[in-house]
């Protein structure tokens, strides 16, 4: 068994909210799932985890962000490097913590604390990301006014960007006749909005003293991509990678005059569909760079912004977020796959399910295994070759009568263990009467999936069916000489009933 906990601030509905309601998904896995929060880290008092291994999903600090890091009152403009610095010394505050708390655990980072502060610095990302061989914007190291009027009267259209900043905020869009920015600016300084809202573009064209000032600042120069149109509209493309998968693309367009294609200024998600009226080749293209640009930054998961050329052949990276919000559950439920790829790469991947009736062949093969291991602990069964025909009746019987249920567990289409849990009506006397008795019985699983928090999972499946039934109360029988048995029932809150007795006469 493993523990996913997730770390994370309850006023984050975007991503950590999103995912730690979704926890269902993680039944019928080895994984289970914690929540917390920054403030438990930084004072130690986190959540006790009894499983050797721990996985670790970091969400954004929103309430740590906006405390220490870009309070209300910062000095400063937005994106300056004074944030970036901050965050960095967060990140190894945060490792430290848990290291320190879980020092007897194994953790495992989906996306390790060193390297989450990193896609903060857009120069050195798209150092790392062109290393890796992804398509980026040209460069331009200039900060003289002079430079920047002349690649604009040379027809180039640039964007200059602050270095240490996200969410499309502190942009400024420069082409001849049309400059326009995100900033504000009056009595000759640059000002910044106090929230992530209203970030609206103005009009600041030929307004030289804005651009002297804003050259001086913690930023980065790069080319306007030209942009693929679909219907009129400039679009990207956030793709949500894990590992070596894009597991969701979302479209966001905006109007082709438009400075940005955020949703915050004014661009649209688009539907599922989107992605069909794009060119195959070109989208394969992004998709196979979104891939490269996540491992360039020591990532396992994130959002990475691609915009498709109007060359209709490549695409350009725009920007990575390792703390990408997750679209809403009704347009496309993330977490959902995101859960089944953490369990495919962190779990074993065992899954736990229903028997069918066409499972029979493998489940008669693992129902002789465990009546053979059976044998060591009683000596009143027959030997297996004498009594098959009857482990083949009962199993038909088990997997076709409807007071009873096989669940198994399954491991990349293997089925590796089983269980069989069944209600009936107790005699008259019995204070059950009326509601009916529950029985687990035949739990098996085979020598290499021991030790793996299976044999929990399949009794808690049958006890979920039991209870589902309005069954009460459950019993089983278990031989004295099982340990290993009797430690696992113990653990999950059986107790000790009656003793079956036997002698030879």
């Amino acid at each position: 068994m493993k523990t996913l906990l997730a770390i994370g601030d309850w006023k984050d509905f975007d991503t950590f909210k999103k995912v730690y309601k979704q926890r269902k998904f993680f039944r019928g896995s080895n994984i289970q799932v914690k929540a917390t929060n920054y403030w438990s880290v930084i004072d130690q008092k986190l959540p006790e985890i009894k499983t050797k291994e721990i996985i670790i999903f970091l969400c954004f600090p929103f309430e740590y962000w906006d405390k220490y890091i870009e309070p209300k009152k910062y000095k400063g403009i937005y994106g300056n490097k004074s944030f970036y610095t901050k965050f960095i010394k967060f990140w190894k505050e945060i490792d430290s913590k848990l290291k320190n708390f879980y020092k007897n655990n194994k953790i495992t980072y989906i996306n390790h604390p060193k390297n989450l502060a990193t896609d903060r610095d857009k120069e050195m990302t798209k150092k790392k990301v062109a290393k890796a061989g992804v398509l980026i914007p040209k460069t331009y190291n200039t900060r003289k006014v002079k430079d920047i009027l002349k690649l604009l009267e040379n027809g180039r259209k640039l964007f200059i960007k602050v270095r240490y900043g996200s969410m499309g905020k502190g942009i400024t869009y420069l082409e001849k006749g049309r400059w326009m920015t995100n900033f504000r600016f009056r009595n000759g300084k640059i000002l910044s909005r106090k929230s992530d809202y209203g970030w609206t573009f103005i009009n600041i064209t030929n307004k030289t003293r804005f651009l002297s000032e804003i050259l001086k600042k913690d930023i980065i120069i790069e080319d306007a991509i030209d942009p693929l149109l679909i219907k009129g509209r400039k679009f990207d493309l956030r793709m949500y990678v894990f590992k070596d998968k894009v597991l969701y693309t979302y479209g966001r367009s905006n109007d082709e005059k438009a400075v940005t294609t955020n949703i915050s200024q004014g661009a649209i998600g688009e539907k599922l569909s989107f992605e069909k009226t794009l060119p195959k080749k070109q989208l394969e293209f992004a998709k196979q760079s979104a891939i490269k640009a996540i491992k360039a930054l020591g990532l396992n998961f994130g959002g990475v912004d691609m915009m498709l050329c109007a060359d209709k052949k490549k695409a350009e990276f725009i920007e990575i977020n390792a703390f990408p919000g997750f679209p809403r559950v009704r347009r496309y439920n993330l977490s959902r796959y995101f859960i089944k790829d953490i369990i495919d790469n962190y779990g074993d991947n065992i899954a736990i399910r229903k028997a069918t009736i066409d499972d029979f062949d493998e489940l008669f093969k693992l129902r002789l295994m465990s009546k053979k291991e059976e044998l060591k602990y009683s000596n009143t069964l027959k030997p297996i070759t004498k009594s098959k025909h009857y482990y083949r009746e009962y199993l038909q019987f088990d997997l076709t009568k409807p007071d009873r249920i096989l669940f198994v567990a399954e491991d990349r289409n293997k089925i590796v263990g089983a269980i069989l849990a069944k209600f009936f009506t107790p005699l008259r006397i019995s204070r059950y009467h009326k509601e009916g008795k529950g029985h687990i019985s035949n739990l098996f699983v085979d020598k290499e999936h021991r030790k793996k928090g299976v044999a929990e999972n399949l009794v808690k499946s049958a006890l979920e069916w039991l209870k589902s039934n309005k069954v009460p109360h459950v019993s089983l029988e278990i031989h004295m000489d099982n340990k290993a048995a009797i430690k696992l029932y113990d653990k999950m809150g059986f107790r000790h009933f009656t003793v079956k007795m036997v002698k030879e006469v």
